[in-house]
């Protein structure tokens, strides 16, 4: 073909055809990767926005066909200004949106076109407010399929266009199911200027403003049917070009996809191979514990029927051997790391930094403050920093051996201080305390706190990815529950679980607290409390709000006691959500929020605590125990939902309660409002359950095992790896034996 073969239009040429580097139609510079149609009509979207040259471009409905309209306007040097219009959630017109696709198009535009093209992400009703009437010159309608639908946009749009405006309009050859824009298009095309593409199914064009683009007019007015159909095939031809291109790169994604799932099946294959040949093994070891065992009875038969005196010596023996064995016991203990740390770990003056996310929070207490102390009880060196503070104190990332980030998103000042330590060769561990590392988990029907706080999804999953990213950095992971864990898990990152839990000066205030309650006539008021920190817990609370509301009604002597911000008197929970606890303004008791070292002297004042939660949500399953924890060290009951780490911390009946339905926690709430024995008996159990499973020296002692972990200190390592294993299979603490008794007097020491 010659190179300056063209296609006219009445005395206006479309332009060289066959020119590649010129001509508009043989662009190429486009991405394929985003879903949905519309790449049958990328060439005459090139060829358009040169020809109409629009002030204001606005697409309802962001397929890919807008990329190729900022493509053109950048390519063109033009000044025009570019909106795509779409709600980027579920079924929107005729098409369903995959998660993300709103923030791989944002990125792709914010890289390319920030400097005029903006996604507007809401309703088109909505989009019309930010039009001027007659501001709009290029309309391209392609989010909408119904009759009624397509006319409403027309019509609703119609004042925004200006006396240049050309409509595009998409689906306008389809006759199937419930699509109208075939009728409105033959409405449109005897009331203007229109031109028809029959390809993609169907495009049509109408040059609606009065004084349309000199070259748009000569296309509707095209009447040759020679160069009609010259004009409707080399646009079909190059529309088919880039759908097969769409296509091909669609089927090359997925052969990727399908090598990386062969290659996670080959490895979930090999820890298959693995898992069955430990468990082979640890079969062949108990035939052995069980022949032993026999062989042991036999024996001890056999010694019966010795003589006293033969009796007597092997008893001699077996004492001795026993204190053997406890020596040896004791010796491999502290080896492994109770309760500090092998001599030869701590003699390399190992030191810990830590970079906190969210210094100004409770959490930083929880996971920087208590985790730092137990490190200091360990001999181990610790300072912590702000995320702000890291381009200042580099030298002491530098000279970390273990970097802790705990709930910190992936930022450039975050990058260096990873790199830094890495470089220096020490080991990166990321600490997070909510599921926040997978954004697809970031949805409004997992998270209440995104209505709540009035975010979007689309800002929390960013928010969520940053925080992806950090853990993906890491070598390790850390985080207070089992569930948590499992879910960093999934993402091939090695994680102990560390509990939240309390120290000694919070134990100290705990028990004051209680002692001062004590000394205090009581008021006759049973109160019930509920201490949440943020209003991110509407749902939580839905799940007993129904029983509460009805032992408020039932026994007017109770009381729920809820939290305020004291500046603004916003709740942190909102009772006015739940029909239930109308007409009970009077039984609901506001305190004031406090800062931590405050809140036992609030909770001692309880009289049953709760800590409802919504079950099977992963993220509430996530949640830690941290409210029966703190309820116990001043002597108050809970009630809980039986998510996994509380079905673990309570042992139901026993040391706190655990209900699921509205009917339970009606039942169990009666139960400890009218018995005071048994709520006396509860806490009294609870207290004494926490005190070694989430104090001060557990926390150093999981550290101890935790630190040759991180370090990779060979045997040592894998001592401690065993001796956690082998705690976790025996999660009950010994019972301490206290006969009922009466407290004659108490005193700090």
């Amino acid at each position: 073909m010659s190179s300056s073969a063209t296609v006219s239009v009445g005395s206006e040429p479309l332009g060289p055809l066959w020119a590649a580097e010129l001509d508009p139609l043989f662009w190429r510079q486009l991405p394929t990767e985003f879903p949905g149609g519309g790449y049958a009509h990328v060439p005459f979207a090139f060829w358009v926005v040169g020809a109409a040259e629009p002030g204001i471009l606005v697409q309802l409905g962001a397929q890919v066909a807008y990329f190729a309209f900022c493509e053109a306007v950048r390519a063109c040097g033009l000044k025009t200004l570019c909106y795509a219009v779409d709600a980027w959630k579920g079924n929107t017109g005729t098409r369903l949106y995959p998660a993300g696709v709103y923030e791989e198009m944002r990125r792709y535009n914010d890289a390319r076109y920030p400097a005029f093209s903006e996604l507007l992400q809401c309703t088109f009703d909505e989009a019309r407010a930010h039009f001027a009437d007659g501001s709009v010159d290029l309309l391209n309608i392609n989010g909408v399929h119904s009759c009624d639908a397509v006319r409403h946009e027309v019509e609703a749009w119609r004042p925004r266009l200006s006396n240049r405006a050309v409509v595009l309009l998409h689906n306008i050859n389809v006759r199937r199911d419930d699509f109208g824009a075939s009728r409105v298009w033959e409405e449109l095309r005897s009331s203007f200027p229109s031109f028809e593409f029959l390809h993609g199914n169907g495009l049509g064009v109408l040059a609606v403003g009065s004084s349309p683009p000199a070259k748009v007019a000569a296309l509707c007015a095209l009447r040759d049917p020679v160069k009609l159909q010259a004009v409707r095939e080399r646009f079909s031809f190059l529309g088919e070009r880039w759908e097969l291109r769409h296509k091909l790169d669609e089927v090359s994604r997925q052969e990727k996809e399908v090598a990386a799932a062969h290659g996670q099946v080959a490895s979930l294959e090999n820890a298959r191979k693995h898992l069955q040949a430990a468990l082979a093994e640890r079969d062949s070891r108990i035939v052995a514990l069980e022949t032993e065992l026999a062989a042991g009875r036999m024996a001890a038969a056999e010694a019966a029927r010795q003589s006293a005196a033969e009796a007597h010596l092997r008893a001699r023996a077996a004492e001795r051997a026993t204190q053997a064995r406890a020596e040896t016991t004791r010796a491999l203990v502290r080896t492994a790391g109770l309760p500090g740390p092998p001599a030869s770990f701590l003699s390399a003056n190992i030191r810990f930094v830590y970079i906190s996310g969210e210094p100004d929070t409770p959490g930083h207490l929880y996971r920087v403050i208590r985790p730092m102390e137990a490190c200091k009880a360990l001999g181990v060196e610790t300072s912590w920093m702000r995320v702000t503070e890291i381009p200042q104190r580099l030298k002491e990332v530098a000279a970390a051996h273990v970097l802790v980030i705990w709930r910190a998103g992936w930022e450039e000042r975050l990058a260096t201080a990873v790199e830094t330590a890495h470089r220096s060769g020490a080991r990166v561990v990321f600490d997070v305390d909510d599921l926040m590392v997978d954004p697809e988990l970031a949805r409004l029907e997992i998270i209440d706190g995104i209505r709540t706080q009035g975010l979007t999804e689309g800002h929390v999953q960013d928010h969520y990815a940053r925080f992806h990213t950090t853990m993906l950095a890491a070598d390790f992971c850390t985080a207070p529950t089992e569930e948590l864990a499992r879910h960093l898990r999934r993402f091939f990152r090695p994680t102990l679980v560390l509990p939240n839990g309390f120290d000694h000066a919070t134990y100290r205030i705990s028990r004051r607290a209680v002692r001062r309650r004590r000394a205090v006539k009581p008021d006759g008021c049973i109160r019930i409390g509920y201490a949440s920190g943020t209003r991110t817990h509407q749902r939580d609370f839905a799940v007993a709000a129904e029983a509460i509301a009805q032992v408020l009604r039932d026994r007017p002597q109770c009381r729920l006691v809820l939290f305020r911000d004291p500046d603004t008197a916003e709740p942190s929970l909102d009772p006015g959500e739940f029909a239930s606890l109308r007409g009970l303004g009077k039984q609901i008791e506001w305190r004031d929020l406090v800062p931590l070292p405050k809140l036992p002297g609030h909770l001692a004042e309880f009289d049953i605590n709760l800590a409802p939660l919504e079950v099977g949500n992963p993220f509430c399953e996530a949640k830690s125990e941290l409210k029966f924890v703190e309820a116990s060290l001043v002597d108050v009951p809970t009630i809980a939902s039986p998510t996994g780490p509380y079905r673990r911390a309570i042992r139901d009946s026993v040391t706190g309660f655990l209900a699921e339905g509205s009917r339970a926690w009606h039942q169990i709430l009666i139960q400890l409002v009218d018995d005071a024995g048994m709520r006396h008996r509860i806490a009294r159990a609870a207290h004494q359950d926490v005190l070694w499973r989430f104090g001060p020296l557990r926390r150093a002692d999981l550290l101890s095992s935790a630190l040759p972990q991180f370090q990779a200190v060979g045997r040592q390592a894998s001592r401690a790896f065993a001796l956690e294993l082998a705690r976790a299979g025996n999660q009950q603490p010994p019972k301490v034996n206290l006969p009922p008794c009466e407290v004659v007097f108490e005193a700090n020491a």
